[in-house]
Formats: structure tokens, C-alpha cells, sequence
């Protein structure tokens, strides 16, 4: 089970040089797990997408995801799991940008134990010369082909009974959705106060309990923990509780019953350490993408980082066709010119097979698009076996049931024809 987080970057190279050797970058220690990617290195895949964006016009080089797998699903200690996200981004990245070149890095080290990948896709389609995506990448799009994804490679989808929903709806056969809570009754409150309880959660304000609490109070709900010395003294976490409250902080009630609960009845994920799990994964993203957008604007830092990387690169034998770094003294002194605050460290790579990369890609695309065509006819040839054989059981019982219908006949005419028999003293 994963899920996703997206936005754009002015510089694919703050995304991809944090991925790979964090912030402050450290190019002699790669942070990643595992790596996928369409490009060589993680400096040709620098150097490649910003040739390819160069003279677009476009403000962002690339599109960035994170996506974030729940440690319960995928063991960091698991020598497989490593593969399996890299596979699982690099699978996400071809199906929101099918045409447009990725590099995935796989993150283990993160607090919260969830494995997670790093994905910066150029904002190029290779084949038709546009943007990665037209309309940009909406969190509902990207939630689809996550899904999508998941479901492929075996692997949970999140889905909303995680947050209680469709436990609360069996339990009251009512949906909350569209009311206001004044059109609320004891079948529907529960499901309306997960509901509000969760778009606290998603409030990017919401980095602890008692911020939790205040932003919640804006949604008219209470959310309190109780807690003793014994359960202290024994270890155990506090119990929550939750309520819809009125302007006055009085609880509501619908009918007889109030419109509070423990976090027991209204949910697993609204306990005490699910409330901080789920606050310090998304702090913990939120931060990441901060970090890049904070690469992005220190243009020096990011600039002197590149050039280590380069450098690295080169002794490692990697070093792609020179080319002049625009903005470069020509004797290869990293002094910017006075009030140039926009020389960043560039390589023109003039023979870059840009051509050769949009063909591989149409290719992996041709044949992405012919194993879903073979996997839909298998579906679609199954769904008749199933049919054909469900018919000829249908068929089958309908045929026993005649049979025994007839045998019951001849058997209740026999019966009439030896009473007959009987009355006339014939037996």
C-alpha cells in the first residue's frame, strides 16, 4: 500500500542531486537503495534534462513524486523491498508520463521506517515536443495510476475503509456525503465526523497532537485524550476520543445519543499512534519537498554540489562528452560575474541522443501498451471460461432439477395409480 505526493521543480537538478546524496550534498555517499532510471548517471540525468528543456519556456524543469510505502507492507530489512519500490516508481512515472525520460531513487533511511521513492520526471514528452503532462499532474490522476499499480504488482491499494469509512456506513446503511451537520441524524454523524476529523489531518498545519486539536476545532470537532497513571506506568498510549461540538464547544447530539466516540468505534487509524504516524509520514514528505525547493534557491550551494559531482563522475569514468558550462570562465575558475544571479552550472551536451532516448521509450511504450492488451484479452478470455463454465452449472442444475421433478411425478402417479389400485381391491 503507497501513497503519493507531487509538485514541480524550477531545477531538476535540485530534485535529483537531493534523491541521490541529500542536503548538503554528499557525492562521494549515495542515499539511494535502489536506482532506476532512463539516464546513465545521476549528472547525465541532470545535464540531459536541461538540454532538453532548454529554449522550451517552461518555468519547471520536472515533475517530482514521492511515493511512500507503509512499513508494515515493505520490510526496509527485506533484501527485496529495495526492488519492488524501484520497479513500483518507475512503473507510476511510465504511466502518468509515458514519453517522458525518469530517474527513480529509493530512500530506506527514512524515521517513520517507510520505504519510499524519489521520481523526477522531465517536464518533456519526447514524442510530441509538449510538457510531460498538458494540464499538469493532479493528486487525483496520480492517485488512479498509483492504484493502478499497486493492484498490478499484487500490492495493497489505499483505500477509504483505511480511514473508517465504509465501516461506519454498513453500520448505519447511510452516507453523510453532501450533508451539512445540521441535516445529520444517528445513522450519518459518525461517518461526518471522519470525514472532518480527516481533513484536519490533511491540514499541512497539523504537525502534532495539540495542533491537530486546534485546526480540528475549525472543522467543529473535539478531539481529546484521555490518560492514567497506570496505563502511564504500564506503557500503554493514551485513548482518544472524538465528538462534533456546536459554536459553544458543547457536544451535539442526534436523538437520544451524543456525537462522540472513542477512537476504538470510529476507526483503527484514529488511535494515538496512528494520529502521529500519519502526521510525522507526511511531515516528513512535506520536508523532503522543502528541502528541494530550499536546493532550488540557494543557487550557489546546488551550483557547487554539480561541480563535485562532475568531478566525481570523471574519476569514476563517467564523464559525458564535454561540452562549455554556460556561464563558465573559460579556464575553469567557478567565479560568478558580478549581478549574474542566474549562472548556474550547466553542461551543453551537443551530442546528447535525445532521438535515440524518445525511440527507446516509444518502444517501451509499444510494448507496455501490448502487454496490457494481452493481459485485458487473458481477463476478458477467462471471463468467458468463467461464464461458459457458470452457464453449463446453471445448465446442469436446471437439468437435475427437471430430472428430479419428473421422477417425482412418475413417482407421485405411481402412488396415486396403486391407491387406485388398493380402493378397487386390486393389490
Amino acid at each position: 500500500m503507497s501513497i503519493t505526493k507531487q509538485t514541480t521543480t524550477v531545477r531538476a537538478a535540485a530534485a535529483i542531486m537531493y534523491a541521490h546524496f541529500g542536503k548538503p550534498a554528499d557525492v562521494k555517499q549515495s542515499r539511494a537503495a535502489a536506482w532506476r532510471s532512463d539516464f546513465r548517471t545521476p549528472y547525465d540525468a541532470i545535464t540531459s534534462i536541461e538540454s532538453m528543456l532548454k529554449g522550451t519556456g517552461r518555468k519547471n524543469q520536472a515533475l517530482m513524486v514521492i511515493q511512500s510505502f507503509s512499513a508494515d507492507e515493505l520490510d526496509t530489512n527485506d533484501p527485496a523491498t529495495p526492488q519492488i519500490v524501484a520497479d513500483a516508481a518507475y512503473a507510476l512515472a511510465k504511466e502518468v508520463a509515458p514519453n517522458s525520460p525518469c530517474d527513480v531513487v529509493v530512500h530506506l533511511d527514512s524515521d517513520g521506517g517507510n520505504p519510499h521513492a524519489h521520481v523526477t520526471i522531465a517536464n518533456v514528452d519526447l514524442v510530441t515536443g509538449r510538457a510531460a503532462r498538458e494540464n499538469g499532474l493532479a493528486h487525483w490522476v496520480l492517485k488512479k495510476a498509483n492504484d493502478k499499480i499497486m493492484r498490478e504488482m499484487g500490492l495493497g491499494v489505499l483505500k477509504a475503509d483505511a480511514l473508517a469509512h465504509d465501516v461506519n456506513r454498513s453500520r448505519s446503511g447511510a452516507s453523510a456525503q453532501g450533508l451539512t451537520v445540521d441535516e445529520l441524524d444517528k445513522s450519518t454523524w459518525r461517518e461526518f465526523l471522519a470525514d472532518r476529523v480527516d481533513e484536519a489531518l490533511l491540514d499541512p498545519r497539523s504537525v502534532d497532537f495539540d495542533s491537530l486539536r486546534t485546526v480540528a476545532r475549525e472543522h467543529g470537532v473535539s478531539i481529546e485524550k484521555k490518560t492514567s497513571a497506570k496505563s502511564e506506568a504500564a506503557g500503554r498510549d493514551p485513548s482518544v476520543t472524538y465528538a462534533l461540538v456546536d459554536d459553544n464547544d458543547e457536544v451535539r447530539r442526534f436523538g437520544r445519543s451524543k456525537a462522540a466516540c472513542t477512537a476504538r468505534k470510529l476507526g483503527a487509524d484514529y488511535g494515538w499512534a496512528s494520529l502521529h504516524n500519519t502526521m510525522n509520514e507526511r511531515m516528513m514528505r512535506e520536508q523532503e519537498i522543502e528541502d528541494v525547493q530550499s536546493f532550488t534557491e540557494d543557487g550557489e550551494q546546488l551550483d557547487a554540489a554539480l561541480r563535485e559531482l562532475r568531478a566525481a563522475e570523471e574519476d569514476r569514468g563517467f564523464a559525458p562528452r564535454r561540452g562549455r558550462i554556460a556561464g563558465e570562465p573559460e579556464e575553469g575558475t567557478h567565479k560568478r560575474r558580478a549581478g549574474d544571479d542566474h549562472a548556474h552550472e550547466r553542461v551543453e551536451i551537443v551530442d546528447a541522443d535525445l532521438g535515440g532516448l524518445a525511440a527507446r521509450l516509444a518502444d517501451e511504450r509499444r510494448k507496455r501498451d501490448q502487454e496490457d492488451a494481452e493481459r485485458a484479452e487473458r481477463d476478458a478470455q477467462r471471463a468467458r471460461r468463467d461464464s461458459f463454465r457458470q452457464a453449463r452449472r446453471e445448465n446442469e442444475r436446471r437439468l437435475q432439477r427437471e430430472r428430479l421433478r419428473t421422477a417425482s411425478t412418475l413417482d407421485d402417479e405411481a402412488a396415486q395409480q396403486q391407491s387406485d389400485e388398493d380402493d378397487f381391491g386390486l393389490g
